[in-house]
């Protein structure tokens, strides 16, 4: 007798720049663009657009994300 066992996977949610900016509080598409280019949030590529995963911005909520500095590096 085989027992035949589905694991599910969990939905995953992504979310275009704009709709993650505004998930993280209202932060400028500028300063979430820096964070991109830095490394500090992980994203997604699908053609040209950049979306972020709802397991990221999670990440985000709970640790934060460094500071960027005085812009004089």
């Amino acid at each position: 007798m085989n027992k035949t066992t589905t694991v599910e996977q969990p939905e995953q949610h992504i979310y275009s720049k704009s709709d993650a900016a505004r998930r993280l509080g209202g932060v400028s598409l500028a300063l979430l663009d820096k964070h991109l280019s830095r490394g500090n949030i992980k994203a997604t590529k699908l053609g040209r657009r950049v979306f972020i995963s709802h397991a990221e911005l999670n990440r985000i909520s709970k640790e934060g994300l460094p500071s960027l500095g005085n812009g004089n590096e």
